[in-house]
């Protein structure tokens, strides 16, 4: 009996039940299918570095850089020339973040205040070194923080003033103008000298012409990313007469015939100025001038050319000399008697 109902469950199994779970998995995937058919589905990420919140947006008009990898949120304004560095994060949801003029916020800092209230400040011509953290502090102008420091809540660090790389600045502390702090917790080192000063002064130049450099690849559109993938493409195949062409349409010179001279003289220019590069470069080991008449150049091809030169004079000599009559020769040839062979053929 007990057989019995066994098979007859595995019998009503195969039978009825499976083929009707079957078909209810295929009605409930075609279903499926049909509402995918007007769903929205998300195919762009969304941009971070201009999120904004219920009471405000970030101000990112005047910048001349903001990295497309930036994260700014909220209450942020961002200053004339200003520059944001790539993996920056900047978060004034919870308190204002005022950043002047000139200033350069490099690689993976974040700005935001823990604690307490009030805004962020940062002045005029800062420059912040990468992976650095600056909390609620006022950051006076022209004043500059090393890569990897800390700058915790209440901080103040006045103008002209140096955070060494590395430097913990604890909360409340002042950093005085002039001077440099460096250390774990940060403390008095020395005075800024001014050649010291000369030279921040010209690593902050350096990253804002960078940063235009970056800012102007970075805000192409698609069209021009592919016109300039094309033209990368384009320039491995291109002829000297295409380029030569090129070069004179940019020049408005586009109604001028191109012919071969223009073409080998074009080569000749690129020559000359590839080899005026070496002869100027004294550490360069290929500072010599492209000369047939320098022996002092390549010995061992010099040394063949000579023996070529010697053969040549050989074999002329040769065939300068008169050449000579058989009357004149002593002993004329004599034939010999001819075989049968010989007569036959």
């Amino acid at each position: 009996m007990r057989q019995f109902l066994l098979a007859l469950g595995d019998h009503f199994t195969r039978t009825k039940l499976g083929p009707a779970f079957r078909t209810l998995g295929r009605k409930v995937d075609q279903l499926g299918v049909s509402v995918s058919q007007v769903s929205y589905v998300e195919k762009y990420v969304r941009s971070l570095r201009n999120i904004p919140t219920e009471t405000s947006i970030p101000d990112l008009g005047r910048a001349n850089f903001v990295a497309p990898n930036t994260t700014v949120i909220g209450d942020v304004k961002l200053g004339q020339n200003s520059s944001i560095w790539y993996g920056a994060i900047l978060r004034g949801d919870a308190s204002l973040i005022e950043i002047g003029d000139d200033t350069v916020i490099q690689d993976l800092v974040t700005v935001k205040r823990n604690n307490g209230e009030g805004p962020v400040r940062i002045g005029r011509g800062v420059t912040i070194g990468p992976n650095s953290y600056i909390g609620g502090a006022v950051l006076e102008d022209y004043s500059y923080v090393g890569m990897g420091s800390f700058v915790g809540d209440g901080c103040v660090v006045e103008s002209y003033a140096v955070l060494a790389a590395g430097a913990n600045l604890a909360p409340g502390s002042c950093v005085p103008s002039g001077q440099i702090w460096a250390g774990s917790p940060a403390k008095y080192l020395r005075d800024v000298s001014a050649e010291e000063r000369d030279s921040l002064r010209e690593y902050h130049d350096e990253m804002k012409s960078l940063a235009a450099i970056h800012a102007e690849e970075t805000e192409k559109s698609f069209e021009q990313v592919f016109h300039d993938d094309f033209m990368k493409e384009r320039s491995y195949t291109m002829s000297w007469s295409e380029t030569l062409s090129e070069k004179l349409d940019s020049l408005g010179y586009s109604d001028h015939p191109i012919d071969q001279p223009d073409v080998e003289r074009a080569r000749g220019w690129e020559y000359s100025a590839m080899y005026e590069r070496h002869i100027t470069e004294l550490y360069s080991p290929k500072s010599w001038r492209p000369f047939k008449e320098d022996a002092s150049v390549f010995p061992e091809d010099w040394k063949i050319y000579g023996e070529d030169m010697e053969s040549y004079d050989r074999a002329k000599k040769i065939f300068d000399q008169p050449p000579k009559h058989m009357d004149e020769d002593p002993s004329p040839a004599v034939r010999r008697d001819e075989s049968p062979w010989a007569r036959r053929f």
